[in-house]
């Protein structure tokens, strides 16, 4: 498969616009006037959907396996990092009626074999109140929360990253940098030499124009499109021009934090609790036989988990979706 690069424009825009926040049928208006010709309610939806555009090639799942994506041999014209967060943003979920209290960080996001969330509450023993966690439909199962908070601890803390990954990333971060400004330096001189060249055609269609060369509806027609290409090489030009450093200062410098997930976990409110689960663990994660299971782990924190699996803290019961690596045993 060959890059169609008017066309790529088109589907860039529309990963862009919808990880902006732009409604589909504004973004559908939009990207007509630009040349989409797919029709349909669901146009947008299907673009987005598509994992041909990040370089995947969708393969159907059967009995034995998960559907998943594998990496094609065709170039890319959007990053796998969009492709993931547009999926998460087409695949949001009903929040959980489940009420998050700081008491039961757990609750809300811890279900049960069955699918239903954990609820939590307190049991009075002979000389106290113990917290646990059931199921509202299993309720003869309770589990000691005292025991899952710290379990939930420990795990987190054996997902941090080591010190010497951390300065690996650190210098893979430096690298990707120096990279990335080059070849934004190189990007603008491209735009400025098309721009230089919708500027001239424009100035021509003026010049041929004004000696009533051209109808006026001949006039109208071209100076519409060429004003669209000039105004969306500009906007190309100012993305492009924009500088992330500072953004990318303030990250290199939190990266150390990656090495105590267990503290930020401790320290964060219990809405940070929870995202910071759903980041790692998406939307199921349980407990059984003494340990955690989850189908899906993130892949930036599933570099340890052989190690977590042997200490029966974690187990991952399905392979990732996107399987062109193998993070359990990948450096």
């Amino acid at each position: 498969m060959l890059i169609d690069e008017p066309k790529a424009v088109i589907i860039q825009k529309i990963y862009s616009d919808y990880l902006s926040g732009i409604p589909a049928h504004v973004i559908y208006k939009d990207v007509r006037e630009l040349g989409f010709t797919v029709k349909g309610n669901s146009a947008i939806t299907k673009v987005l959907s598509n994992g041909v555009y990040a370089g995947k090639i969708k393969v159907v799942g059967d009995r034995k396996n998960a559907e998943r994506f594998v990496k094609g041999l065709h170039t890319p014209i959007i990053s796998e990092g969009d492709f993931l967060l547009v999926q998460e943003k087409l695949g949001n979920k009903r929040p959980s009626k489940v009420q998050p209290e700081e008491r039961f960080p757990l609750r809300g996001v811890l279900k049960c074999w069955c699918g239903l969330h954990m609820t939590a509450g307190y049991s009075k023993g002979k000389k106290q109140y113990y917290l646990y966690y059931r199921c509202i439909k299993h309720t003869s199962t309770n589990l000691s929360g005292v025991m899952l908070h710290d379990k939930f601890k420990e795990l987190l803390g054996q997902l941090s990253f080591s010190t010497e990954q951390i300065t690996y990333i650190g210098n893979e971060v430096k690298t990707m940098l120096k990279t990335a400004l080059k070849n934004m330096e190189t990007q603008l001189a491209s735009k400025a030499k098309q721009l230089e060249q919708v500027n001239k055609k424009i100035e021509e269609l003026e010049e041929r124009f004004f000696n009533k060369d051209i109808e006026v509806e001949t006039y109208k027609r071209w100076y519409s499109k060429y004003s669209s290409e000039k105004g969306h090489i500009l906007d190309e030009m100012n993305k492009a021009s924009q500088n992330n450093k500072g953004k990318w200062d303030r990250l290199y410098r939190l990266l150390p934090s990656l090495t105590t997930l267990d503290a930020i976990y401790e320290r964060a409110t219990i809405k940070d609790k929870h995202a910071l689960v759903k980041a790692v663990f998406k939307h199921a994660i349980t407990f059984s036989e003494g340990a955690f299971r989850t189908p899906f782990i993130s892949e930036l924190f599933a570099h340890n988990c052989l190690n977590i699996k042997e200490k029966w803290l974690l187990f991952v019961e399905q392979p990732l979706v996107f399987s062109e690596v193998n993070p359990f045993c990948s450096p």
